[in-house]
């Protein structure tokens, strides 16, 4: 299974999971699944996402994600040349522009979750996540960065 396909499957776990828990039972959850998750490609997408992309809070002033680091590991965990560097982002669904001194690209992602309790009309939580990674060559040594953005808001019950 490759990267678009494993993220596509986590992101519906994901979603589900965010649907009948909450709190340390997500948490747990997560622990669970990495635990026992043998595709190092899917274990790496829950560490990365699953577990520091949902905790983070991008509207505290100078404070950042603990994915953002976690995003600037993964650029780093490529070999240091930009054409590679492009090909592996590409692969991982991201748009990506740049030169031979800098590469930039972004992926962006919605997701709608819908949750309900008895008494209660369905709720619609659409969520826009933007990630943004940056390679810079400086004096021939490549230099790297990220950012996580997600956005919420909920739909109304009309549309």
């Amino acid at each position: 299974m490759g990267y678009p396909e494993s993220f596509d499957e986590l992101e519906r776990w994901w979603d589900t999971l965010r649907l009948v828990s909450d709190g340390d039972a997500v948490i747990h959850a997560i622990e669970d699944r990495i635990g026992s998750e043998s595709d190092p490609k899917q274990r790496q997408i829950l560490l990365r996402f699953l577990l520091f992309g949902f905790i983070c809070s991008s509207k505290l002033p100078l404070t950042r994600c603990h994915i953002e680091t976690e995003l600037e590991s993964l650029l780093r965990s490529f070999p240091p040349d930009q054409s590679v560097i492009l090909k592996e982002l590409r692969a991982l669904g991201a748009t990506c522009r740049g030169d031979d001194r800098r590469l930039a690209c972004v992926v962006e992602r919605t997701v709608e979750t819908t949750g309900w309790a008895a008494g209660h009309e369905p709720r619609v939580i659409e969520s826009r996540i933007l990630i943004g990674l940056l390679v810079e060559d400086v004096n021939g040594s490549l230099h790297y960065s990220a950012s996580y953005d997600m956005a919420e808001q909920q739909k109304s019950n009309d549309q």
